[in-house]
Order: structure tokens, then sequence, then C-alpha cells
């Protein structure tokens, strides 16, 4: 057998022959211990085993370096999984995931690090007294109040050198941390964030940055609409200790909200090489332990199949690839375990099956039992001999379950749940995602999370119906008071929430073929937000149901709503309406008939007899059609409404105007020109720094509501029904359209926009054309939303045909 040491690179490289059996590989590990100049090793025999990284054994520098290890995260999102186990401890093949961070360390010359703990502290402690530190040198610190990702650094400034890395437990990787200390060394920068590429970057840090890696812009878990780059933020820092300075002691601090937004023109990001995985969220943790099967993940050594030690499995029980089962486990006779995660001391009776399941320790599984698809069973559970588990059933610990039972209240999960939540509330189909038993944990989320009072409607159908009925009873549940509104809209219930009093409030509406989409608004009658439906996500993924039960009180705010839009508008005398026959509409037709309109229910030709259109029917779109003095027919969207209404409120000594982050650009730009000074409200839909003077100033603006939109544009009419019009230098048209990616990542496509030259702002990317400006941002994994500004309509549509051969051509060059 021969070593060699191949010249032509760098570091030098150990190979395995083709040929090499098993002992030879044990030797050959052992060779490597004294091989001069360590590099990468490599297995071409056993093409599983993961890749490991060395450090020069020149450079001592790493040897000097102290990392500091965050593993006091709760990790409610691996829920029930860590309800019994602190989610450092949570096994990754049979070895604890801060255990693998460890050894990271180790590989890469690290031998000192600092543990900040909280979470389960004690079990922490208990597990590195009695395991190690995989050979590192280890100091503990606990926090006996959370500070979030850099808070603790004020506290352990002592302990540390002029530079330390920065790495959470929370996370498997196999990055070189030498060759990025090299490279923020070289920038002598004050921090360096190691990056990698996503396409789904929405659960992560955005980071954008350009070719020299000197960072530009930040965007910590932002909704699809404010993804302006593929690049993450690992959580891996590499920071200089003078910045500590920067950190107020004992201060609640988070090192991307808060800390590296004041150091931009200093920070770095390098973007390494190699596997990263968050193991936050069950989907996550459950690709990661398959990632190690596969030996994606250096430094562990991949198997078709994992079984640890003193388990005992049956000669005739079947273990599928794929499946990984921890130490001390019992799998009996003819029993099936299908590329489930199995964790230590879990005991599998004859003839039982589990299959795509994680078990967490000490489950019994009786016999003829079977464990479906998607199902996590929390620690020390008992399912009981033929207990049929149904699929996405996630049960808590110490539960016990047979077959006599009916699971009703246990919160059910699907894959990639995370994206049923949405800045208004949650969307899916009443028959999956969003099912009765979902629909009924997401009430007590509301109840819990947002108070004592709601308000609930929907849109009258026989699924909207159903779905605010199971999300009521669950806020019922939890003690909450609940005020069923029956029929309404999403109108009506902004307004009841905000002058009724209540905490919050809920509208169910089916769009068709099962799906609905529920909206949830605040007290002030504006829609969560973002920062807010993540947090009924991990309440959903935390806690259990309550046992007091709240009133249920019937009202109706139709009369309310109509005084108040009667208040708020001209009057309308004489005018001739047509609108089209809804719910939503019927009542505008009876606002705006006590406002002296003549109302009647139709289509939208019939302005050729001389009357108004008007459709402003919740998220359908807003519409205002009719015949000028003329002749010519004149279409009113949203955007122009608001647009007269402005040009009003300027003309009448308005100099302060707010408008939604949406609105089209030339809005901002025409409030200038007329005198007036222009600010943006409603990031809180899509950003997670929202406070209550945004709100309440979003919950201030008349367009807020279409209703009252639509009849105070209304009431611009003079007494023979014309209406103002935008002044020439002022007109507008916009352009907007769906783009479907295909196969193809729009966080990608975004971030080539942006490397070829395309501009980022308020959170889009911006194209600008002789024609117009076209802004671009994403809606999903796979779909962007294209919005084409310009003065006609014909130079709209001429500016979006760039955009999309621009993107197109981008879709080529990748």
């Amino acid at each position: 057998m021969k070593i060699t040491a191949e010249k032509k690179h760098k570091d030098a490289r150990l190979f395995i022959p083709p040929k090499s059996t098993r002992s030879k590989y044990t030797f050959l590990r052992q060779a490597q211990r004294d091989f001069s100049r360590a590099g990468k090793f490599l297995n071409k025999s056993f093409p599983k085993r993961g890749k490991i990284y060395y450090r020069k054994k020149e450079d001592d520098f790493m040897n000097k370096i102290k990392a500091v290890i965050l593993a006091g995260g709760a990790g409610t999102r691996l829920s029930p999984v860590t309800a019994a186990m602190p989610k450092p401890l949570v096994p990754i093949m049979g070895k604890p995931a801060v255990a693998r961070t460890l050894a990271l360390l180790r590989r890469n010359g690290i031998t000192s690090a600092l543990v900040t703990l909280g979470y389960m502290a004690d079990d922490m402690e208990r597990y590195f007294s009695e395991h190690g530190a995989e050979g590192v040198s280890l100091r503990i610190f606990r926090e006996s109040t959370p500070l979030g990702t850099a808070g603790a650094l004020p506290a352990i400034a002592d302990e540390l050198d002029d530079t330390f890395i920065v790495i959470s437990a929370d996370a498997v990787c196999d990055f070189n941390l030498s060759a990025a200390m090299d490279f923020h060394r070289a920038k002598g920068a004050a921090a360096t964030l190691l990056t990698t590429k996503s396409k789904a970057p929405t659960e992560f840090g955005c980071v954008s940055y350009g070719r020299d890696g000197l960072i530009t812009h930040f965007a910590e878990k932002p909704t699809w609409r404010y993804v302006t780059d593929n690049k993450i933020n690992t959580g891996i820092y590499i920071l200089e200790k003078n910045i500590i300075s920067m950190i107020s002691a004992g201060v609640a601090t988070d090192f991307s909200r808060d800390l590296f937004p004041l150091l931009l023109g200093k920070i770095y990001a390098y973007e390494a090489k190699g596997y990263w995985r968050d193991i936050g969220s069950l989907d996550r943790y459950y690709a990661c332990n398959r990632d190690a099967l596969c030996g994606k993940i250096g430094g562990i050594d991949g198997s078709a199949y994992y079984i640890g030690e003193k388990t005992h499995v049956a000669e005739s029980a079947a273990i599928t690839d794929g499946t990984v089962i921890g130490s001390a486990c019992r799998i009996g006779e003819r029993a099936v375990i299908n590329k489930a995660i199995l964790m230590d001391g879990v005991t599998v009776e004859a003839g039982a099956v589990t299959e795509y399941a994680i078990i967490c320790r000490g489950v019994f599984i009786g016999a003829g039992a079977k464990i479906s698809r998607g199902c996590v069973i929390g620690e020390g559970a008992v399912i009981k001999e033929g207990t049929v588990v149904p699929e996405k059933t996630k049960l808590p610990r110490a539960s016990t379950l047979s077959k006599e039972n009916i699971i009703m209240d246990e919160k059910i999960f699907s894959s990639g749940s995370d994206k049923f939540f949405t800045e208004s509330g949650i969307a899916g189909s009443i028959h999956s995602e969003i099912s009765p038993r979902f629909c009924t944990a997401y009430g007590a989320a509301l109840g819990r999370y947002f108070g004592d009072r709601g308000v609930f409607c929907s849109d009258g159908s026989a699924e909207g119906r159903l779905a605010y009925r199971f999300i009521m009873g669950g806020a019922q549940a939890t003690g909450t008071t609940v005020t069923d509104c029956g029929e309404g809209f999403l109108s009506l219930l902004s307004f009841a929430a905000s002058s009724g009093g209540f905490d919050f409030g809920v509208y169910a509406k089916h769009l068709g073929d099962g799906y609905c989409r529920i909206y949830v608004c605040d007290k002030f009658g504006t829609l969560i937000g973002m920062k807010n439906s993540r947090a009924l996500m991990r309440e959903m993924a935390s806690s259990d149901f309550g046992v007091t039960v709240g009133a249920y009180l019937a009202a109706d705010y139709r009369d309310k709503y109509a005084a108040f839009l009667s208040a708020s508008c001209k009057t309308l005398e004489g005018m001739k309406i047509t609108v089209p026959d809804t719910a939503a509409m019927r009542f505008f037709a009876m606002a705006a008939g006590r406002l002296g309109a003549s109302v009647g229910f139709g289509i939208k030709n019939e302005i050729a007899r001389g009357r108004i259109f008007v459709d402003a029917d919740d998220d359908m779109g807003f519409e205002i059609a009719y015949a000028s003095p003329d002749g010519t027919y004149v279409l009113i969207d949203r955007w122009h409404a608001v647009a007269a209404l402005m040009q009003n409120d300027i003309a009448r000594g308005e100099t302060n105007i707010y408008l939604p982050s949406d609105a089209p650009r030339s809005l901002f730009d025409m409030a200038e020109r007329l005198g007036a000074h222009a600010e943006k409200y409603g990031d809180f839909l899509h950003g997670e720094n929202a406070g209550e003077n945004d709100r309440m100033r979003a919950a201030g603006q008349l367009w807020q509501d279409d209703m009252l939109l639509a009849l105070s544009y209304l009431s611009l009419a003079d007494e023979n029904t014309v209406f103002p019009k935008l002044r020439e230098d002022e007109s507008f048209f916009v352009a907007e359209e769906s783009y479907d990616c295909g196969n193809e990542s729009a966080a990608e496509i975004i971030a080539s926009l942006c490397e070829h030259g395309a501009g980022r702002r308020n959170g889009t990317v911006t194209l600008r054309y002789d024609s117009g400006t076209a802004y671009v941002c994403a809606t999903g994994e796979n779909e962007l939303v294209l919005r084409a500004e310009a003065e006609t309509e014909n130079a709209a549509h001429l500016t979006m045909e760039y955009t999309k051969n621009g993107i197109r051509e981008v879709i080529k060059v990748k």
C-alpha cells in the first residue's frame, strides 16, 4: 500500500487506494495523524464517508483562537423533540449536534471554547461531564435571563482574546474555519460573517455584498417580497473583541438585528464552501440525519443506515436504508423501521411499523402498532398494541395512546407548514393544510398570544364558516371571550377590531376548490404581519390547549360601520352606481345609498348607460369605471384613486402624506413635486421591527380600507358627476404580472439581477429603462412579481417585456 502526497495542490492530500479494505482504512486514518502536511481526507473506496478538513500544521494561529458556542435556545419549533432535551443535544446520526460542532472546532485547530447555556442548562452540563468535549477545553457560562445571540458577550469579554469565533450549536456544517480566518485577517475586518447559498432564504438572515465581500445590506428573516439575495447568514462569525464595547451589558442584543447594521462598512462576508444546515425545524432536522447517512457532511462517515451501540434488532425485523436507530433500542420480530429516526432507548414490539417518523427517547411502540409518515412521538410516550397513529401527528412527551383514542386535540403539522403562515394570517386547503384540527390549534394560539377578546366572521361560504368556527372554538378553549359577527368581509372585520376594543380579529374567506385565506388583524385593525405570524407558528409548536372556556357573544357591526362611512364621506346625491352582487358590495350599496346614491347590482358594461361601476371587495381588486363627459372610458384602479385623493389633500394645504409601503414610486415622486413630504407606512407586514406607532399610522389612513377609499373617491365628483383629472405631468401607468420561474430559484434570480447591475430600493430590485422603471420581488420559492411603472400604458408594457427578457437572459447565463 502506498501513501502519496500530491504536489500539484497547495495542501498535501492523503489517498486511499480503490482496493483498500476496512482494516486498511483504519491503518490510513492512523497514518494520517503523522502526515506532515495535512489537507483533505479523500476516500474513493467508500464514497459515503465524509470529507474532513484539517488546518495546516505550520499555522499555529488557530490554536490561539477561542470560540463562543451559543447553546441556550429553547428550540420551540422542534417540539416535542425539545420538550425533554435541549436543542444542542438532539442527535445527528447518534451524536449530539453540539458534539458535532466541537469536533468541527477541533479539526480546525481550535482547542478552547466558551459555551453559553440557558434552556435546560443542567442537561447540557451533565452531558459535558459524562461525555467530554471532543478534545476542546470548555468553559461554561449560564444566562439567568435570555439576552439574545449577542447579549452574553460583555459578561465573558475578559475570557476572550482580540479575535474570536462565534458559532451556533443548532446547525451542522463542515466549513473550513481556517480559510475563513485567513480571509478575515486579510481584510482587516471588524467582523466576518460566514455565508452560504440557499434557494429558500426566508427563514434565515439574507446578506448582500459585493465581489470584495463588503456587506451592503441585511434582511433578517424577510418575507419573499423582501428577498434581495440568495446568500444567507449561517450564524458563524469571526469578530474583533473591540466591538463588544458596542453591546450594553445586561441588555438583550441580537447580532443580525442590532449589532451588525452598526458595523456596515467594516463587516465582510466569507462565502464558505461545503455543507451547512440549520436543524431548527423538524423537517430540517430529519433532512440533516439523511444527509449524514449519505456522506454529505465532512467528518461524518456515511452509511446506508445507522444502528447505535447496545441496540438489539431481531433477525426477522426489517431495517431499510435511510434509517437511524440510537443506542440501547430493542426492535422486535417482524418489526419494520422504514427511513425513520429512533433516538436512544426506543422499544418497537413485534410486527410494529414505523416509517418516515421521528421517535424520541424512551418511546414504547406496542405489537402491531403503526406510526405513519411524518409523525413525531415525544419522549416516553406509549403507543399501545394495534394503535394506528395518523400521518403528521405530533404527540407530547409521556403521552399514552391506544387504538380506542380519536386524535383531535393534538397539533398537526405537515411538511413545510411554515409556508401556510403569511403576513395576513394563514392560507391553504381546508381539506388538508389548514384542516379543522389545524384551525382549532391556530385559534388556541391566537387566544394565548393576543389576549382575552377576539372578533370573528366569514364570507358566508360553507368552507369559510367551517374554518372560522373551528378557529373561534380553539380560541374559546383558552379562555378567550369570542364575539361572532357571522357573515362579513375584511373591511368590516378591521373596523370591528379597532372600534370594538378587541385584541384581535379573524376573517375566513373561501377562494375556491377548498382553498381558504384566513385574515388576522390586531387591535388597530391592521393585518398582523410576519413577525406576529412567526410568533403564532412557534406558539402552536410549543403549547397545549387550555382548559378554561371563554364566553361566546354575538354582535353585528354593520350599522356602526355604515354610520362611520357616512360620517367620513360627502353626499353622493344623484349618483347612479352599479356594483357586483357579493356580500361586501351589498353592504357597500347600503352605505352609498345612505349618502344619497342610487345603487343597483349588475356588471361593468352598464357604464354605457351613464352608471358608475364600483368593485371594492376585499382582496379581489379595486376598480371604479365610468364614461367621461366626452364619452371616453375611464378606469380607476386603487393607486389612481389614492393619487386623486392625495392631490386633493395637498391642494387643501396638507403637507405630510403617508402612503403604503407597496405604493408605486410615482406617488411618492408626485407628492414631492406638489410640495408635500411623503412617508411610507406598512412595512410591519413584512418586517420584524414594527412598533405600535407604525400600526396606528396605518390604521388612520383612508386607503387602508377599500370601501372608505371608494366612497371618498366618489365624493370628489362635482354636481355633474365629473371627477377631477390628474395633471398631465403627473400621469402614470402601472403594469403588474406574476412570473413563474419554473424550476429556477427566485432568490437566485434576484441575486443574479443585482450582480448584473440592478439596484435595491425599498426591499425591491429596481431595473431602469428609457421607457420606465421595473420593480422585481419574490413571492415564493419559484415565483416573482413584476411591476412596471411608466408615463403611458404602452411604455409600461414595453418596460415589462424588457424586464421579462432580462430575467430569461439571467437564467440562461446562470
